[in-house]
């Protein structure tokens, strides 16, 4: 008899806040496998329940060709006020949170979009 193989956990969402390998995962938030947690310790974690297994969501497609000044701004709407992550030093939205928002840009297209979205706010 052959034995069945079980998908692989692809991604964890705990239930409570818990540890998985001296790292502490916080409750709600979702933790990819194996990037973000091994799977050994999500597999123990549902097991134990204190996560469940959750469908990770591929990223929207960036868009091809140029960037439409309207969508550009669309996206500057979507990204969060102080988050690190969505903003350079400068105040500049950061490509890597533009591009998870479907807008593909170079940092020079960057640049020259939020010269004019600055401009047009003003």
């Amino acid at each position: 008899m052959a034995a069945v193989k079980k998908a692989a956990i692809k991604a964890i969402k705990p239930l409570v806040g818990c540890g998985a390998s001296g790292d502490s995962l916080v409750a709600g938030k979702t933790y990819k496998v194996p990037a973000d947690v091994s799977a050994r310790d999500a597999g123990i974690l549902i097991r134990m329940g204190k996560a469940e297994e959750v469908e990770v969501k591929p990223k929207a497609k960036a868009a091809e060709g140029p960037v439409h000044p309207e969508a550009f701004a669309e996206a500057i709407g979507k990204l969060e006020e102080g988050n690190t992550g969505h903003w350079t030093e400068s105040g500049a939205p950061e490509v890597k949170a533009l591009e998870g928002l479907g807008i593909k840009v170079s940092a020079k297209e960057r640049d020259a979009l939020w010269t004019e979205y600055r401009a047009n706010r003003a």
